[in-house]
């Protein structure tokens, strides 16, 4: 408008320039496809009818759309089912603020929580509340109750270590006994037992073992472990050695030469059984050369003597060695039952002495270590089980918490969308 003259009115059209014509973009729209539009029955132009009137058709409103629709539609809630869809934060939170959902009940944990994240524990801050302090007390308790409950066991487990001790060493000595007949096994296990005691001992104790087979898989393992560590079978005693060695070669050279008389197999069995020089030994020995007699030693000697001609002690002690590595200690300690000769008798019930005592002492300590092995694989076994458990209890008991909640927002979903 002209300020001098207020009845002139002038009209100005501004044209786009150049740059703004380029910039103009067409885009197509786009299709809803819902099976809860209503439409009519469909109409064809055979009477000269315009087949567009009846179908739906979309009212734009400032905030909300609608359907013009040929027939009334009466208003009614309508689920629909959510499955197998991917929904971004500011999608899940307009699905969450703009519908009445009904939640499934078999959503898991995560799933709740990417909801209440959103939006529900907004809307719903006393049931987010109370769901979060009964997890929280859910996990407090089967927490207690695994950390009593694994303290007990535990403590049972230590106190019970003496009798699966005993338990080992009696199935060791047991194993340790077929291996050496020729010992007594009541001494290798209890000393001076009684033999039905020592009967019912032995039974106790496989019935134990077969138990533990079955309670725990890994015993077998260490049971089996411990017993080929300790080699039960040879005997290493240095003082034992030394007896076996020479009432080996005493026994031989007293079956090679019989005609000693008793003064000289007194002599050679001195000689052969003390620490010191053996040149004296072969000089007892005479020079002739007798049959040997048949005996299950001399059958298993590998080297066959033909007298004292070698002056050399340190040859004569390696020769006793090498006949002594080839005969088993319980071959050994078998063969003693059948010695009669009066003379060797006092290093006979030495040297079966020694080897009560060494398989004794041998038994205890790989029992003492074998059950404590026991021990921690037992401790392992029954945290692992313990944990297992309390994870499956605390893991139900969280389910129905998770139940609960879902069941109380799907009332009040209900309860919201009520006309």
């Amino acid at each position: 408008m002209d300020p001098g003259d207020s009845d002139r009115l002038f009209t100005f059209v501004v044209s786009k320039t150049h740059e703004q014509e380029e910039s103009a973009v067409t885009r197509s729209g786009f299709q809803i496809h819902s099976p809860h539009i209503s439409t009519s029955d469909p109409v064809t132009d055979d009477h000269g009818t315009d087949v567009e009137i009846p179908k739906p058709r979309l009212l734009s409103g400032e905030t909300t759309q609608g359907f013009l629709t040929a027939t009334y539609v009466q208003r009614t809630i309508l689920s629909e089912p959510l499955d197998r869809r991917t929904y971004n934060h500011l999608g899940l939170l307009q699905l969450v603020t703009d519908n009445a959902l009904v939640l499934s009940e078999d959503l898991d944990e995560n799933a709740i929580g990417a909801l209440m994240n959103v939006s529900l524990a907004k809307a719903f801050p006393n049931q987010h509340r109370k769901w979060r302090s009964e997890g929280q007390r859910i996990e407090d308790k089967f927490k207690r109750e695994h950390d009593e409950r694994q303290e007990a066991v535990l403590q049972d487990l230590e106190r019970s270590l003496a009798s699966l001790q005993d338990t080992i060493r009696v199935n060791f000595a047991e194993n340790v006994a077929n291996l050496f007949p020729s010992l007594d096994p009541g001494s290798l296990r209890s000393g001076s037992t009684p033999e039905s005691l020592d009967r019912d001992q032995r039974v106790h104790a496989s019935t134990q073992l077969a138990q533990l087979e079955q309670l725990y898989p890994d015993f077998t393992n260490i049971y089996r472990k411990s017993s080929e560590q300790a080699k039960f079978g040879t005997i290493k005693a240095h003082d034992y050695q030394f007896l076996k060695e020479r009432l080996i070669f005493a026994h031989h050279l007293l079956q090679k030469h019989p005609g000693l008389r008793a003064e000289q197999q007194a002599e050679l069995i001195e000689a052969l059984l003390s620490e010191g020089d053996l040149k004296y030994a072969k000089q007892v020995l005479p020079k002739s050369k007798d049959k040997k007699s048949q005996t299950v030693w001399s059958r298993a000697f590998k080297i066959v003597f033909s007298g004292p001609d070698d002056d050399e002690e340190e040859s004569f002690k390696n020769e006793m060695k090498d006949v002594a590595t080839h005969i088993r200690d319980s071959d050994f300690l078998t063969g003693l039952k059948d010695e009669d000769h009066q003379g060797l008798q006092p290093a006979i019930h030495e040297v079966e002495a020694l080897a009560h005592s060494y398989l004794s002492s041998l038994i205890e300590s790989t029992a003492h270590k074998t059950a404590h092995s026991v021990l921690r694989m037992q401790q392992n076994h029954c945290r692992i089980m313990l944990q297992r458990e309390t994870e499956a209890g605390k893991g139900k008991a969280l389910k129905e918490a998770l139940l609960q909640l879902i069941r109380e927002l799907n009332e009040e979903f209900a309860s919201q969308s009520k006309p």
